[in-house]
């Protein structure tokens, strides 16, 4: 015969995160990208230059997200590893997604 009340396994919970790879990731950051707040810093200083442009409320959300999303990203170049390409990757796909949003838009309009 069967077991009445067969007894079904616990699930596993993942491991929570241990602090070590915590602090190896932030230390890995921190050699490519430069100290967070040299980045925050400059990061904010270019968004308040663009913000306060005549026509920058004027533009789409995503246009205005993209370009908050490249100023970042030029941040980390001038207080990271210049050479470490996932940032300039980036900022060619932030590119894009405008580009394709307005060939989107003008194909559409016509």
């Amino acid at each position: 015969m069967f077991p009445k009340n067969p007894k079904k396994p616990e699930p596993k919970i993942p491991d929570a995160p241990k602090i070590s790879d915590l602090d190896y990731t932030l230390k890995e950051r921190k050699e490519n990208y430069g100290d967070f707040c040299d980045i925050a810093t400059t990061s904010q200083n270019l968004k308040y230059v663009i913000s306060n442009s005549n026509k920058f409320l004027k533009l789409s959300a995503a246009k205005r997200e993209s370009l908050s999303m490249i100023l970042h990203k030029i941040a980390r170049i001038v207080h990271g590893n210049p050479n470490y390409i996932d940032n300039w990757h980036d900022i060619a796909g932030y590119a894009t997604l405008i580009e394709n949003e307005i060939k989107e838009y003008t194909t559409t309009r016509h």
